[in-house]
């Protein structure tokens, strides 16, 4: 897995992490050694709080959400209060200075 990650880190394409970059903690932001460094990131359903951290960003890229059908209910149970941020798209880019 290492070698592959450093492939991807040595190619001259874009690279799509789907829902956090292999090699970031999801909880923290912090990298471990390799980290997938990607062009942009798409997460589902709520972006990780690592994903936000700032020493995360040169790893995450551009960072997307995409909706896939939670329920606000199931946010309330966990305890979370989430607003209808995909009230009128399925798919939100989340700026890098978000709280």
């Amino acid at each position: 897995t290492a070698r592959l990650m450093t492939a991807i880190n040595a190619s001259e394409g874009p690279v799509l992490a789907v829902d956090l970059p292999s090699g970031l903690e999801a909880t923290t932001g912090e990298p471990f050694a390799p980290c997938v460094r990607a062009s942009a990131t798409l997460t589902l359903a709520l972006p990780k709080t690592g994903l936000l951290a700032p020493r995360a960003a040169k790893f995450v890229g551009d960072l997307w959400v995409a909706d896939i059908g939670v329920p606000e209910t199931a946010y309330a149970r966990a305890g979370l209060t989430v607003g209808p941020i995909f009230s009128t798209e399925s798919l939100v880019s989340i700026p890098r200075d978000f709280p």
